[in-house]
């Protein structure tokens, strides 16, 4: 989202992944206790390890899912000519902030998957520094070349 004045705004987040986090750190916690539980009171061996090993997995798919679940927040603020790039995770937040004199450009950076090609927007310093304005990769061309236009158009470029 970019607005119109002084200080503008535009997010990059990853909420949508919550609801598959949650399932999974639920079902899972669900099986290991479920394998504590059979394993506990001599049930059949093969049925607890089964259900640690799975709840374990759910688990650990939960907790990845929470660590990509970054939300990144660009502002520009064009009076004092200062942009704040924000990374924000649920348990912490990360605030860098450059003048525009310390900025060189806005760059395009691809990246080759096995599905094809993936952009983001990146932050070139004059120092040669790149820093990813995007929490991820995007196969939407358009979108990573949208944002560059708007972001070099308040940088006054």
């Amino acid at each position: 989202m970019i607005a119109k004045d002084a200080s503008t705004t535009f997010h990059d987040s990853q909420w949508l992944m919550a609801l598959p986090a949650l399932i999974f750190g639920i079902v899972g916690g669900c099986f290991v206790a479920l394998g504590f539980k059979e394993l506990g009171a001599g049930g059949p061996k093969l049925m607890g390890n089964f259900a640690l090993i799975a709840g374990g997995i759910a688990v650990a798919a939960s907790i990845h899912l929470v660590r990509q679940m970054e939300r990144v927040t660009v502002s520009f603020d064009r009076d004092r000519r200062r942009l704040t790039l924000e990374r924000r995770l649920f348990w912490r937040r990360r605030r860098s902030q450059w003048s525009y004199d310390e900025i060189a450009t806005i760059d395009i950076e691809t990246w080759n998957d096995s599905d094809g090609p993936l952009w983001r927007p990146s932050l070139i310093l004059k120092s040669h520094e790149r820093i990813a304005m995007r929490a991820s990769w995007s196969n939407d061309r358009q979108d990573a070349l949208d944002i560059q236009e708007r972001a070099l158009a308040l940088l006054d470029r």
